[in-house]
């Protein structure tokens, strides 16, 4: 039983998490003097920034769209099949021969996707699907394949979020545009919409699903017919950052990120543009 809406983070791992961005889009929407009722996010990947939104009740809604069914299907089971997964993840031997059953085996339902995206996500190297298990295939590493499981702290990262699944609007797996366009009746003057594209650099490394340039031309083509509040933030990359120049109010914010398990991480550029007024410090 949940005794307090205690602020959790995400469940799971995620190259370039936006949690740091987190404080700054709320400044955002606060100078702006919106607060929205609902709140989506396209590529939802990790969720942060959503969650964040949501248990900070900034936002009284959130949906959700992801392309990848394993982290589609995560976020559908975390709030609204939870029980099932907490049991799952209580069973779960996490062991190298675990990881090889799991990286071979191709699930059939939602709940069975989303515990191979949470096992995979909480013991591949950085978090990152298609990669491999932490401390390599002789585990000879200080970092074991176990190190970033902790069961109890998942749980109740899962238990504490899915008490929020009334203000969960909608779930959808695919292509952001299509479901959006699917999804007019909920776009109005009190929607927010919070576009996270898929990394420039090293996409194809990090995610089953990427951008290639003609997907960033077309994410950019579409904004520019919405009727709704957005903000997209990029890493920086000037000749895709350069298509939203275009565009009146645009910024830069310095982000800290790591996709390895160093302690060391990395200052980095990430571009943001937005029909709002971002004249605020970034």
């Amino acid at each position: 039983m949940i005794k307090s809406k205690k602020i959790v983070t995400s469940p799971l791992r995620y190259p370039g998490s936006k949690q740091k961005f987190c404080t700054t889009l709320q400044k955002i929407m606060q100078s702006n003097g919106i607060k929205p009722d609902l709140f989506i996010e396209p590529f939802a990947g990790g969720a942060s920034v959503s969650l964040y939104m949501l248990q900070h009740n900034y936002v009284n809604r959130i949906a959700l769209i992801e392309k990848d069914p394993l982290v589609a299907s995560f976020w559908h089971t975390v709030f609204f099949e939870s029980a099932w997964l907490v049991k799952e993840i209580q069973k779960l031997k996490v062991s190298l021969d675990e990881w090889h059953h799991f990286k071979k085996y191709k699930p059939k339902t939602k709940r069975t996707q989303a515990l191979k995206c949470l096992f995979l996500n909480r013991t591949n190297f950085s978090g990152i699907l298609k990669a491999g298990p932490i401390g390599g295939q002789k585990q000879i590493s200080q970092y074991k394949i176990d190190c970033r499981f902790n069961k109890k702290a998942i749980i109740e990262k899962i238990e504490r979020l899915s008490s929020y699944r009334d203000r969960v609007l909608f779930i959808d797996e695919g292509d952001y545009q299509d479901s959006l366009n699917n999804r007019q009746q909920y776009i109005n003057d009190n929607t927010f919409i919070y576009f996270d594209p898929p990394y420039v650099n090293k996409a194809k490394d990090l995610y089953n699903f990427y951008f290639t340039e003609e997907d960033h031309l077309s994410l950019k083509q579409f904004i520019e017919n919405l009727n709704t509040k957005w903000l997209l933030s990029y890493d920086y990359e000037p000749p895709l950052s350069d298509l939203y120049k275009s565009f009146a109010q645009y910024g830069f914010f310095d982000i800290r990120y790591t996709t390895s398990s160093n302690k060391e991480r990395i200052f980095k550029k990430e571009f943001i543009a937005s029909n709002l007024n971002l004249n605020i410090t970034l």
